[in-house]
């Protein structure tokens, strides 16, 4: 079991208004599975395993018997979801939370490991190479200050940004594949494709 000094949150990002796709992803069926229910059922399976304290859903969306985070941070993107998390739950430095979006159905429970692994012990943030999500993030003093400054002049962080703030770095995926993510209905087209030749 690895160990970390606070709460271990896990939020899937689901506050998108899915116009490249133009349906709504969140409804959208992968092996049988909206993906909303996918990405919960992933973060809920890390809870069961002892790695995460508990997980939300980022967005102005219903789903029952699930925590849900109303998006404090307008037209910012993945990093408004995430900072929404942080400011929600009142997460301090030391708290460490991990996003993914609702968007990249092949994400496995192996990957998602590596990173809260990764995080809990170097203390320190960590996403894929060539993929700013998912991300596990340290909080850090740096990262709640500039949040509160946000607040004050309204000028957005982005998931980079996110990363530098907690001492971030990257690790190499085992599968790139598993970090595809899906905005347009080529890019969904293009996954199907992939199932047939793996």
């Amino acid at each position: 079991m690895i160990e970390a000094k606070g709460k271990r949150i896990g939020v899937l990002l689901a506050g998108g208004a899915s116009k490249r796709m133009r349906q709504d992803k969140l409804k959208m069926l992968f092996e049988g599975q909206t993906l909303l229910d996918r990405g919960c059922q992933l973060l809920s399976a890390l809870v069961a395993n002892g790695l995460l304290d508990e997980f939300v859903v980022s967005g102005s969306i219903h789903r029952a018997n699930t925590r849900i985070v109303n998006d404090q941070f307008l037209g910012q993107g993945p990093a408004g979801g995430i900072l929404s998390t942080i400011k929600t739950l009142g997460l301090i430095e030391g708290d460490l939370v991990i996003a993914l979006p609702v968007d990249m159905p092949l994400l496995d429970i192996k990957h998602l490991s590596k990173l809260i692994e990764a995080s809990c012990t170097n203390a320190q943030s960590f996403c894929y190479h060539n993929a700013w999500l998912p991300i596990s993030i340290v909080i850090t003093a740096d990262l709640l200050h500039a949040i509160e400054k946000q607040r004050n002049d309204q000028k957005g962080l982005s998931v980079k940004q996110i990363l530098t703030l907690g001492k971030g770095s990257v690790l190499e995926p085992e599968s790139a594949t598993q970090l595809i993510n899906v905005n347009t209905p080529e890019q969904w087209h293009q996954l199907s494709i992939i199932q047939l030749t793996e």
